[in-house]
């Protein structure tokens, strides 16, 4: 095979894995995904690739910060690349999502939380028996919080806490979720933890500066 012909192939095989979302960075320092363009309001937008995991590689993990001009203080931000779930929404889209940790100077540890984009009609359902993170090979923790209809968390702090620090020296991770109004549950493929300590480490230096 021709190399032309071998990169065209290739071409058309990533694109069958991958497509373009917004990724927005908002004005408290949040970064989120998005099908529709980021906000006027934005601090910076990109437009970037939502993959499989036998796609190429996503992105791997971001830091972030934004200071309050009134306050002077920081709300800091480790984010991850953003997967899709097998979960089709009513636009025959699929879902994705992605894990985001913050930290402010009063946080003691990262407060962890799983997203999707608050702009879509993915949300996540009342309902989160069954759902959970595995990382790596570690135990399953279910998720026992739902923060908000785009947000989900746990009750636990030492359940947090063990989370992040499996990820701290894992290679990724994966989430089980539903939305609504279905039962069904929805894993995703492998989110990346390349970059998380490095990302991670940056915003525990960021809430204490």
């Amino acid at each position: 095979m021709s190399s032309s012909r071998w990169l065209a192939c290739a071409a058309v095989a990533i694109s069958a894995n991958a497509w373009a979302v917004q990724k927005c960075t908002l004005p408290d320092g949040r970064v989120v995904y998005q099908d529709a363009p980021c906000s006027t309001g934005a601090a910076s937008s990109q437009q970037v690739d939502v993959v499989s995991a036998s796609g190429r590689p996503g992105d791997s993990w971001e830091f972030s910060r934004q200071k309050d001009d009134m306050t002077g203080t920081s709300s800091c931000f480790a984010t991850s690349p953003a997967v899709y779930t097998n979960y089709r929404s009513v636009h025959a889209k699929l879902a994705y999502v992605w894990v985001q940790l913050h930290m402010t100077p009063k946080s003691e540890q990262p407060a962890f939380t799983v997203r999707t984009s608050s702009s879509s009609s993915d949300l996540f359902h009342h309902d989160l028996s069954g759902t959970g993170i595995k990382v790596d090979r570690h135990e399953f923790q279910p998720f026992t919080q739902r923060v908000a209809a785009h947000a989900l968390s746990f009750t636990s702090e030492a359940t947090e806490t063990e989370v992040v620090q499996q990820m701290s020296v894992g290679q990724d991770l994966r989430l089980r979720l539903r939305f609504w109004p279905y039962d069904k549950l929805h894993d995703t493929e492998p989110v990346s933890l390349r970059g998380f300590k490095q990302a991670a480490s940056r915003m525990r230096a960021c809430a204490k500066s």
